[in-house]
């Protein structure tokens, strides 16, 4: 990496016009903990098939004798080097050299006009023969502006009346029919370039931007670079001059920690600074972290649903150091005990279970007794207590007899709400160990079958009247214990259920569960979603009313893994209204390109929310994607820390033909968001720490995750891209308008 005061250059590069070759490095600009550099390409360098063919009017000139057949090829797409063939560019066919037809275009082809830009190659000419009937033929281009024609072409043909030619030579008579699209490449020199230290070292390979950032360097030292250039002929050019830069200090400090529950990570968490607006949420290990915090002295404090709250007072935040705050919190019940009976449970396990112990600070006047399923009681007898009930059991519930009203409070570790209550058949009172209330019917619909009732405090049951079930409970609440009788033996399992985001949530139209997370303000899918019929990688999918997916290397195995790889027309149901729920399930819909970036914001530990940063295209932000990648599966040490709980996972992409591809090393996703009428919007991570926004052909399969209704519902973001200065008119910006 380091830096010499001098430099011998490797021999390399050539001559051109007694002059070395080398490309011109503009600028290399320090950044926080970066450097960013800006170069110039070699200017002789350019269009291998740069032809100067002349200003004219028509390019090719056909004079066709309408007496012999033809054949007529509608076009609803002509692009050159991936963009719009325009008005004065032109498309030929040729049968070997000789051309037997031609197009002059008057505007871009598209669907809505193809029936207006059409391609009419003859079997005779004026004065010779035309095409052949068998002969292979061969599409070309010339782009007007840049006196270019093509190399190479790709055509696709479309039959979907049923009676249109789609063979792969010329036609045999009857004057045939045909709907295509084309692709046509210039083989146009795209330069590439090496970024190296000073010092010989490569930084960075075939580089195909002028521009680059060094990443995650050391503030205060100075880096020196040099730029290569990749010529035509694959030689590497002489080297540029040297610039340095010195990567400025991070002028903000940050906070990071774990908290754990005394058993075992705590997803959830709330981690707040006192007096600011500094926030953060624990992920599934437990890990949280607070980014650009100003330096000073803080109070830090950590709260969970469920938890009792705790603080760490004056911990001091230095720039450009990490603060380490770790917290073990334990788990909080507090019950109003009214005079009369309840049931009464709890979801946490103690340390010290004795019925004595836990009721400590309630075994005065207030309680009468407490009584368990078997009649075994803790009582008052004389002036003592006398414990015949043994320790509190988790599973059970309890009859509690007050003579005046008291709060009970028991401390203790969170129990696993799905632990398994063993039912026998006839009465007992069991304990309910989910933290949020939930619907009985929904809680108790596994056990059906054998249950005769359930009843709470108040009277209320859960019972069969006919051949339906009621339930007069409605939600049982925490802290409920619940008095059920069984026909016979069974086993409870509290369901998970979804009513916020953190909870599994279930696709009722194929049953596929799906965990999911908030981050920020956005309550996103966590796994990728699978719904559809598998159709093979070589086939296209069609607007048929059926959802279709592809599964890697068409195996449904990889589908149960990664989830489905879908065309961008397919996920969206053939519209292109943004705000689209597509092939998401109820509630759920497809991400758009800004919400993409507010979660880039979201999990970057750089670039927050509304950072321009965002709005670029190629590789962006310091480490989000290494944030969003989950912490297995990626090839070449790809691994990401999965910190938010979003795990992107390395499922490849269909591209086109059954050619999968990048398994182990992508995972790229559409959003709901056109980049131009043949591309989208996606995002990818990769093995490195940032993230990829570009437009891809709409033909490519890519992963789906489903983001939450409920941000939509808000009011509008504000615009971006650029966001215009107050007072501004006619001002153009890129922006979905969705609420």
């Amino acid at each position: 990496m380091l830096l010499s005061s001098t430099v011998t250059f490797p021999q390399k590069g050539k001559i051109y016009n007694g002059k070395d070759i080398a490309p011109a490095l503009l600028s290399a600009t320090a950044g926080i903990e970066e450097v960013r550099l800006e170069w110039k390409a070699i200017p002789e360098n350019g269009k291998t098939n740069q032809t100067n063919f002349g200003i004219e009017d028509e390019h090719w000139t056909i004079n066709g004798n309408p007496i012999g057949d033809t054949w007529t090829i509608f076009i609803k797409s002509a692009r050159f080097d991936g963009i719009d063939m325009e008005a004065g560019d032109e498309i030929a066919i040729f049968d070997g050299d000789l051309a037997v037809g031609a197009f002059n275009l008057t505007e871009v082809c598209t669907p809505e006009n193809q029936f207006s830009n059409k391609i009419i190659a003859f079997e005779l000419l004026a004065f010779e023969p035309g095409y052949a009937v068998g002969s292979e033929f061969i599409f070309k281009a010339y782009n007007k502006n840049e006196h270019t024609e093509s190399i190479g072409f790709e055509f696709t043909f479309y039959n979907p009346w049923g009676d249109l030619y789609t063979g792969d030579v010329f036609p045999f008579g009857n004057r045939p029919l045909s709907l295509t699209t084309l692709e046509f490449t210039s083989g146009l020199y795209i330069p590439e370039f090496n970024v190296y230290y000073e010092d010989g070292t490569l930084v960075a390979a075939e580089v195909e931007r002028t521009s680059y950032a060094d990443k995650y360097l050391f503030a205060g030292q100075e880096y020196s670079y040099y730029i290569t250039q990749i010529l035509e002929s694959g030689i590497e050019s002489n080297p540029s001059k040297v610039l340095c830069a010195t990567p400025i200090q991070q002028p903000f400090g940050s906070i990071d920690g774990e908290i754990t529950n005394g058993f075992g990570s705590l997803k959830g968490a709330i981690i707040t600074i006192e007096g600011s607006e500094y926030t953060a949420t624990s992920n599934k290990y437990g890990k949280y972290f607070i980014k650009d915090v100003e330096p000073g002295v803080y109070h830090i404090k950590a709260s969970a649903e469920g938890y009792k709250t705790e603080i760490q007072y004056y911990r001091e935040v230095i720039a450009g150091e990490t603060t380490k705050a770790d917290f073990t919190l334990s788990g909080l019940q507090t019950y109003t005990l009214k005079m009369g009976y309840q049931f009464v449970s709890s979801r946490l396990i103690q340390e010290n279970a004795d019925m004595l112990d836990m009721l400590e600070n309630n075994l005065n006047d207030n309680l009468s007794f407490v009584r368990n399923t078997a009649g075994q009681t803790l009582t008052k007898i004389g002036s003592n207590w006398v414990n015949n009930i043994g320790d509190w059991v988790i599973s059970e519930g309890y009859l509690f007899k007050m003579n005046n009203d008291d709060e009970l409070t028991i401390k203790g570790f969170p129990i696993d709400p799905q632990t398994p209550i063993n039912l026998t058949e006839g009465y007992q009172m069991i304990s309910y160990l989910q933290l949020r209330p939930n619907n009985a019917l929904e809680l108790f619909e596994g056990i059906l079958n054998n249950l005769n009732f359930i009843r709470n405090t108040e009277g209320d049951m859960l019972r069969k009247i006919g051949p339906e079930w009621i339930n007069s409970i409605g939600d049982i609440q925490p802290g409920e214990a619940l008095l059920v009788k069984m026909y016979a033996n069974d086993v409870l399992i509290y369901p998970a259920i979804f009513k916020s985001c953190g909870d599994p949530f279930t696709d009722t139209r194929n049953g596929e569960v799906y965990n999911t997370v908030i981050i920020g303000e956005q309550c996103w899918m966590a796994e990728n979603l699978n719904i559809g019929e598998m159709i093979n990688g070589i086939e296209e999918m069609t607007d048929n009313g059926i959802i279709e997916k592809y599964c890697y290397n068409d195996s449904i195995l990889n589908c149960d893994t990664y989830g489905g790889l879908y065309q961008w027309d397919e996920m969206m149901q053939y519209t292109i209204d943004t705000a689209r729920q597509g092939i998401c399930p109820a509630g759920w819909h497809l991400p758009t390109d800004y919400e993409w970036k507010i979660l880039e914001g979201n999990v970057d530990s750089r670039y927050g929310v509304g950072d321009p940063e965002w709005d670029n295209d190629g590789s962006r932000g310091y480490n989000a994607g290494f944030n969003l990648k989950s912490i297995l599966g990626w090839a070449i040490h790809g691994n990401g820390s999965d910190a938010y709980e979003f795990t992107a996972k390395s499922g490849g992409m269909r591209f086109y033909n059954e050619d999968f591809k990048n398994k182990g090393y992508t995972a790229s996703f559409w959003s709901s968001n056109g980049f131009n009428y043949y591309k989208a919007w996606h995002r990818s991570c990769s093995s490195d720490m940032d993230v990829f926004r570009y437009g891809w052909e709409k033909e490519i399969g890519l992963s789906i995750r489903c983001l939450k209704d409920s941000l939509i519902r808000k009011l509008p973001f504000p615009p971006s891209s650029p966001y215009p200065e107050d007072g501004a008119e006619n001002h153009s910006i890129l922006h979905d308008i969705s609420w």
